[in-house]
């Protein structure tokens, strides 16, 4: 900006889809890392970036039921959502006209749309009925609880005809070794994906786990979604070792064909880790007198000063000011706000989940068992503890968590620890006064 008359000002960004000048709540927007910033002649640039954010602050809303057959529901919201749990127990679904319970059999994530849930229910009359759905049902994607609603339906008069089939073993996208098998890291188990949920009894007649001699194995099952569902034997699977997966086609009304799958647990002489230590990088601003800018002392829009012990072993009191009379900003979460660092894959032989660690500021971290491949850093500041990056808000000013990325990848070799050239930076404002 230029040709400013000399004072503060508070400075947005803003993708301002409909025109209006205005923040709207779905739109994107970045706010500065203090809400008052001095014009004035040969200013510096101030050496923090604004980062474009988008806050979902609205919880899922309940948009529409669709009966699928008598014995199937789907429920349809307006963005994403997960299951809050999948107890059917807890959907109490009614006919409104017998004014008698329909029991709930089983509770699933539509496969083909992720703002919906199925319902598979006891055969239901083709006559209204009426579904409450509490907050604690199902969540959208970021963890806030639905908004409560009564979903009411005409039930659908046809039978129904789906019945439980096998779609592929998990993990997914995963390439077998040159002895046929596929591999699992540490911690992964083996799995199934089905098109929905079957009984108990079901399960258990079609999967069958083994070992390379087709000895059965003991093994308990887990769904996350409630068609994906991962086989963990009993006795852990040792690196190195082999597991067989079997799947009756049969008796999950598919062909009369047997789908197997042989997995083995990477051993660590293929797998490395990498680490790196990340530090807060103070950035700093000249500005001329403390007078000039009075509310940014207690703006919390940096870390806290860190302050160094004395030779007493005693840190020095928070006065405000850094070490030559500069005024150190304060922070409302404290500098000991832990730093979350989040390690993505940009190309890996094995796929691998994002993982993260949490550490205190200046810090060293590690992240082992590892595949071959490059990964890049993201790390910020998280001065809410809630373990994800936050944007800020526009009004009241909320300032954005620090953040900052890896320049570029890092490999990951077998059998070694990488340790990053230099340490992650996560930039703060700081102010001092001119020379």
């Amino acid at each position: 900006f230029e040709y400013l008359r000399e004072q503060r000002y508070y400075v947005v960004a803003l993708r301002d889809n409909n025109r209006n000048r205005k923040p709207d709540p779905t739109e994107s927007f970045a706010v500065p890392p203090r809400p008052a910033l001095s014009a004035k002649k040969d200013r510096a640039e101030v050496p923090v970036p604004w980062l474009l954010t988008k806050i979902d602050t609205l919880a899922p809303r309940y948009q529409r039921a669709q009966p699928l057959s008598r014995q199937r529901l789907r429920l349809s919201f307006d963005e994403p959502v997960r299951l809050a749990g999948r107890r059917p127990e807890a959907w109490s679904l009614r006919d409104s006209v017998a004014d008698a319970t329909v029991a709930v059999q089983s509770v699933y994530k539509s496969s083909s749309r992720a703002d919906a849930v199925i319902l598979r229910t006891a055969p239901m009359e083709a006559r209204r009925h009426v579904l409450p759905l509490s907050s604690n049902l199902v969540t959208d994607t970021l963890g806030q609880a639905l908004v409560p609603d009564t979903a009411r339906f005409r039930a659908a008069s046809r039978p129904d005809t789906t019945r439980t089939r096998f779609r592929t073993f998990v993990p997914e996208d995963v390439s077998a070794d040159t002895v046929g098998s596929y591999p699992l890291l540490p911690g992964q188990q083996p799995g199934v994906r089905l098109n929905r949920p079957p009984d108990s009894t079901t399960l258990r007649r079609a999967l069958a786990l083994t070992d390379t001699t087709g000895r059965p194995r003991s093994y308990t099952s887990a769904a996350s979604n409630g068609r994906t569902y991962r086989v963990r034997p009993d006795d852990s699977l040792a690196a190195g070792a082999f597991v067989e997966l079997r799947v009756n086609g049969g008796v999950l009304a598919g062909p009369d064909t047997t789908y197997e799958r042989r997995f083995r647990r990477v051993t660590s002489r293929r797998l490395g880790g990498l680490e790196g230590r990340v530090v807060l990088a103070d950035t700093v601003r000249t500005r001329e007198t403390r007078e000039e800018e009075p509310s940014e002392t207690s703006v919390a829009d940096s870390a806290r000063r860190e302050a160094a012990p004395d030779t007493s072993g005693r840190a020095p009191p928070d006065t405000g000011r850094a070490a030559g009379g500069a005024v150190a900003v304060r922070d409302s979460a404290r500098r000991s706000a832990p730093i979350v660092v989040e390690l993505i894959s940009t190309k890996s032989t094995i796929p691998l989940d994002r993982r993260t660690r949490t550490v205190p500021p200046g810090s060293t971290f590690v992240f082992r068992n590892l595949p071959e491949g490059a990964f890049r850093f993201r790390a910020f500041l998280d001065r809410n503890e809630n373990g994800r990056w936050d944007g800020g808000r526009v009004a009241p000013h909320v300032p954005v968590e620090p953040l900052t990325w890896s320049d570029e990848a890092v490999d990951s070799r077998p059998r070694w620890t990488n340790v990053l050239p230099a340490p992650l930076r996560i930039p703060l404002l700081r102010s001092r006064p001119s020379s």
